[in-house]
């Protein structure tokens, strides 16, 4: 019997994966809103009508490498600037975690096509929102705090250096802290031999 189709199921989303092949399929999802552990299904179908059914579960993180090593020659593109954006995202959640709660303002959804605009407001969100989320864990000297205006430069490849630079040092001492959280250790059990 031959494989007819495969199909993919993530978070509520079914696909049909596409042959690349003799017997390899490949295929993709949108990544979830929120970090955390999914469910993935692959669902492989034959033309006599069985089914071969594989379920695996995928972390799904909105941290992504920060690029650090801008030259004055790089674009910015989507990916560029969606990494960033789930980057300053990913920070807030996990300071939020393992400080108090805080929130950031929102940046919006992630940019999907190469016919978007970039424009100074979401550039000048991103600073504040990395300003804000250094104010409320250990606050380190990123440097200033730089404002785009519309109509004006364009953010440049220093800028982006020491953006990036700075999420990649918050989540480094974001690591640290972490790795550092005091734990009680404890035994239950009667309380023979202790005297109060």
């Amino acid at each position: 019997m031959e494989i007819e189709r495969v199909e993919s199921a993530f978070n509520g989303v079914r696909k049909g994966l596409e042959r690349i092949g003799a017997e390899m399929y490949t295929g993709s999802h949108e990544a979830p809103e929120k970090a955390g552990e999914y469910n993935l299904r692959v669902s492989a179908y034959d033309d006599g009508g069985n089914v071969a059914i594989a379920d695996k579960t995928v972390g799904v993180t909105k941290w992504h490498a920060p690029k650090t090593n801008w030259q004055p020659t790089d674009p910015v593109n989507i990916e560029d600037y969606n990494r960033i954006k789930n980057n300053l995202e990913f920070l807030n959640e996990r300071a939020s975690e393992l400080y108090a709660a805080f929130l950031v303002q929102d940046m919006g959804a992630d940019k999907i096509g190469y016919r978007t605009d970039y424009h100074a407001d979401e550039w000048n969100l991103f600073e504040q929102n990395l300003d804000t989320i250094n104010k409320h864990i250990f606050t380190q000297d990123y440097g200033p705090t730089v404002r785009f205006f519309d109509n004006g430069p364009f953010i440049d490849w220093e800028e982006l250096n020491r953006l990036e630079g700075a999420i990649l040092q918050m989540n480094i001492l974001l690591d640290n802290l972490e790795a550092g959280l005091a734990r009680l250790s404890f035994r239950l059990g009667d309380w023979k031999g202790v005297k109060v």
